[in-house]
């Protein structure tokens, strides 16, 4: 499980973001969504370069993907994960929408 932590750090703002705005409508969950698969694609490309160079520590990665990528490591490839992350956070608004809201689970507990 080379670069668990880059994954989990990706996935907790991947998806977190979009959920904790999913009160504010589809379109926001949307742009939020969009925003987001941005903002992580440099802890995707972390990970993936762990994956594959499993000897590699976290800052090992770093610093060999600021070598080999300079500043484009934090964005390049972005634009592969956006169709995947928009189905992901809009398939989680509209069937986990009802577990979101705090009022309609708490109540049926």
């Amino acid at each position: 499980m080379s670069g668990l932590v880059w994954a989990a750090s990706r996935d907790l703002i991947s998806q977190g973001v979009p959920y904790s705005c999913s009160g504010s409508g589809i379109w926001v969950v949307g742009g939020a969504s969009i925003l987001s698969t941005i903002a992580t694609q440099g802890f995707h490309n972390f990970q993936t370069i762990m994956q594959i160079k499993s000897n590699l520590s976290y800052l090992e990665t770093v610093q060999k993907a600021f070598q080999r990528h300079g500043w484009k490591v934090l964005y390049q490839g972005f634009q592969s994960r956006i169709a995947m992350m928009l189905s992901v956070n809009f398939l989680n608004y509209f069937f986990l929408s009802y577990l979101w809201e705090d009022n309609k689970y708490n109540n049926e507990i």
